[in-house]
């Protein structure tokens, strides 16, 4: 139990870093239940999903026009240096 708290105290403090960073997490790295919007509609006609679930209205994979836009929002950000 000493040991733990220890550890925790410790990592409290974390890291610290001249520069910013972001940082992009997933949890869900290659879980791809639904390729296509084709794909959705066929399950639900059939009834295997529900419109009213969000992990299968909102699963799909990114397309190129996502990660544009993404990098869009992105690139309007500098940092004091005027580095993107």
């Amino acid at each position: 139990m000493k040991a733990t708290l220890k550890k925790h105290i410790i990592n409290a403090r974390g890291s610290r870093l001249k520069e910013k960073y972001i940082v992009f997490e997933s949890d869900d790295l290659g879980a791809i239940r639904i390729p296509n919007k084709q794909t959705r509609k066929a399950l639900l006609k059939k009834e295997l999903i529900k419109d009213s679930n969000p992990f299968s209205r909102l699963d799909g994979l990114e397309t190129t026009n996502d990660y544009l836009a993404l990098f869009e929002v992105l690139n309007k950000f500098k940092d004091s240096k005027g580095n993107k």
